[in-house]
């Protein structure tokens, strides 16, 4: 089942397989099945970081001035697991797709 959304994904169908992956429990899954949704969307947050950053890069090119470039796109720290871990231990599991934008993103 994981692996017919990842490929529907891979092959250009993002809407309608995000949809599908949505609706997915991870707790309902077995430990493949989770480590492969978990894989997929740390891998779909790498492809968000790659756009964001080339965004950035054309911006600056075409004379976008940022109000703090440092801070424009800055990755995620080891602090940042941290508090995820920190967080999570204190209300329990936030949503998948927000713990891997906070594993890549700060």
């Amino acid at each position: 089942m994981m692996d017919e959304f990842i490929h529907r994904y891979s092959l250009g169908d993002h809407c309608s397989s995000w949809a599908d992956l949505s609706g997915i429990k991870i707790s309902e899954l077995n430990p493949d099945g989770q480590r492969k949704l978990t894989d997929f969307a740390r891998g779909v947050m790498r492809i968000l970081a790659s756009d964001i950053h080339s965004l950035f890069k054309r911006l600056k090119e075409e004379g976008f001035l940022f109000r703090d470039e440092e801070n424009a796109t800055v990755p995620s720290s080891p602090k940042t697991l941290e508090l995820l871990d920190f967080a999570e231990a204190e209300i329990g599991k936030v949503p998948l797709i927000l713990r891997c934008f906070y594993e890549v993103f700060d």
